[in-house]
């Protein structure tokens, strides 16, 4: 794990020069230019590889989220003292293109055959976001991840919402569910096509009543 979090550092460093060196390329101010979105990818993956899990199948259990949380405080730390040290406007997203994320992988893919993995052609980095699954038993665990988060990304990862778009709840079951994604501090959700109305409204239920029981989220 030292080891990674040191390589991930140097790979942030790597984005940042050649940031630098196509600004000047093109003659920008590297320091007053455009903005950088170092785009961190993979940091599941990477976590389950350090566990000794399947990499290209990743969980986002608690070890995983213990290691994935270490792997992102690294990079944050590195993008940090690389801004103040250099004054390049560097930001960390945890928003990563799907096209970026799915080209990285076909890279890495064919990197890694050489040492006989074979991974999924088909598959692509997955972001740091979580999913609210109703009847999850680590809820509570997932939201404070994400809240931790929050603190080190400028573009944070996202809680994952399914929401029956064919068939829409009505305005109350939205408003439920809103409501407490607001109250749970966490300041990102991703809503995705699927589920149904009354797996939000679960979901919705599910995380507020975790909150009442814990009120320091709503106090954060």
């Amino acid at each position: 794990p030292h080891k990674a979090t040191v390589r991930l550092a140097q790979l942030a460093t790597l984005a940042a020069q050649a940031h630098r060196e196509r600004e000047e390329y093109w003659g920008f101010s590297a320091a007053r230019g455009r903005v950088l979105r170092v785009a961190a990818a993979g940091l599941w993956n990477a976590a389950a590889w350090l566990n000794g899990e399947p990499y290209e199948k990743p969980s986002t259990g608690t070890a995983a989220r213990v290691m994935a949380g270490a792997l992102a405080t690294s990079l944050a730390s590195a993008v940090a003292t690389l801004r103040g040290e250099t004054g390049m406007h560097l930001t960390l997203t945890a928003d990563v293109p799907a096209e970026a994320a799915a080209a990285l992988w076909r890279r890495d893919r064919e990197f890694l055959a050489r040492d006989g993995l074979n991974l999924a052609p088909e598959s692509a980095y997955a972001p740091l976001d979580l999913r609210l699954a109703a009847g999850a038993e680590d809820l509570g665990e997932r939201v404070e991840f994400l809240r931790h988060a929050a603190q080190l990304f400028d573009a944070p990862p996202a809680l994952r919402v399914d929401a029956p778009f064919a068939q829409e709840p009505d305005p109350a079951a939205w408003r439920e569910l809103l409501s407490a994604l607001l109250q749970s501090g966490v300041p990102r959700a991703r809503l995705s096509c699927g589920g149904s109305g009354r797996s939000m409204r679960l979901a919705a239920r599910q995380l507020r009543s975790h909150l009442e029981g814990f009120p320091l989220f709503a106090n954060g």
